[in-house]
């Protein structure tokens, strides 16, 4: 029997080098099932539509399934390259409020924890596993591929395994979150693909019951961001005021994000030099969470109305990169493993 560390640096392909024939033009094309637990916005999504966008299409048929209905960019660019993509739940977008969050401090953690797990799994998780057992069977899905690391996808590890269809992980994300969860999903994924060695070292540390892990770190389209000169009415257009200098933070807006600490250190840069704009690229999702507005709230208080600017989410990443002087990631907890922003 081979150590595990060897076992699991094995490389893995979903089908043997044996299954295609020599001749492209009479390869079949394998169906192959991405799920995306996240909104159609922000990193996984992104990495998602970057994938899907450089896929053999001659070799595989993909289709991506969310398991909340949204109407995210990436979910809308994905559609406009020519893939199927289908909602298992159609009338939600997301959990509730009291599903997806941990309960307060001062409740009791012991009672509320088991509570939202099994209301979860009762209100969402069956009958999201359910339907998509109906749907491997009627799309003959020969393969599935989790976007995001495995606890975040109870309902389709359970039906790849129920299924018996090979399952792929892609490990992002995650680190130390969901280690009883993960311990229950772990053996129902064939293959986990990490993306940093960090996450590697997390899947291999806390999940000894992993069959094999690959590091595949990703890339990054460099023809999207070649050196051009900048677009002369974008700085108008973000009320950047002529002459001052560019700060930049770009992600989904989370606690762990580190767009609050971003603002309480403009507060201090500010004191000396004045004229720097923070843009804060990115917004909520949901839009109801109340971070968005807490970080508002306290640009207001710390009088950094004209220094700081919330621009949304923006399309045109590549063209304001350009006007960048100093852009900034700084998450705050260990769970952003390897951020896109970062690699751009």
């Amino acid at each position: 029997r081979n150590p595990p560390a060897r076992r699991l640096s094995v490389p893995f392909s979903p089908c043997s080098v044996n299954t295609y024939p020599t001749d492209p033009t009479s390869m079949a094309r394998r169906k192959v099932l991405f799920m995306e637990s996240g909104s159609g916005m922000g990193g996984s999504s992104a990495a998602l539509f970057y994938l899907l966008t450089y896929l053999d299409r001659s070799r595989f048929d993909p289709v991506v399934a969310y398991y909340f209905f949204n109407s995210g960019s990436h979910t809308k660019q994905i559609r406009q390259l020519g893939i199927p993509v289908v909602f298992l739940d159609s009338k939600r977008s997301g959990l509730p409020h009291f599903l997806s969050s941990r309960p307060s401090p001062w409740a009791l953690r012991w009672l509320g924890t088991p509570l939202r797990f099994f209301l979860r799994a009762m209100l969402f998780d069956l009958p999201q596993l359910c339907k998509l057992l109906r749907f491997l069977r009627r799309e003959a899905v020969e393969l599935i591929v989790l976007n995001n690391d495995v606890h975040y996808h109870l309902p389709a590890a359970l039906a790849a395994r129920l299924a018996r269809i090979p399952c792929v992980c892609r490990k992002a994300g995650g680190l130390g979150e969901g280690h009883r969860i993960k311990r229950l999903l772990t053996p129902c994924v064939d293959l986990f693909i990490a993306i940093s060695t960090v996450t590697a070292r997390d899947q291999r540390d806390h999940n000894p019951s992993t069959k094999r892990l690959v590091l595949l770190q990703p890339g990054v389209d460099l023809k999207r961001f070649t050196p051009a000169p900048p677009r002369p009415d974008l700085r108008l257009e973000l009320g950047v005021p002529p002459g001052w200098k560019i700060v930049a933070s770009v992600g989904r807006f989370h606690p762990g994000k580190g767009q609050r600490e971003l603002i309480e250190a403009a507060s201090l840069i500010v004191q000396k030099y004045r004229d720097v704009s923070f843009l804060i690229v990115g917004d909520e999702v949901p839009a109801s969470g109340g971070v968005k507005s807490s970080l508002e709230y306290r640009v207001q208080q710390l009088g950094l109305s004209r220094n700081v600017i919330f621009t949304g989410w923006r399309e045109d990443m590549n063209d304001l990169l350009r006007i960048v002087d100093v852009f900034v990631h700084c998450p705050t907890t260990s769970l952003e493993a390897l951020g896109i922003a970062n690699h751009a």
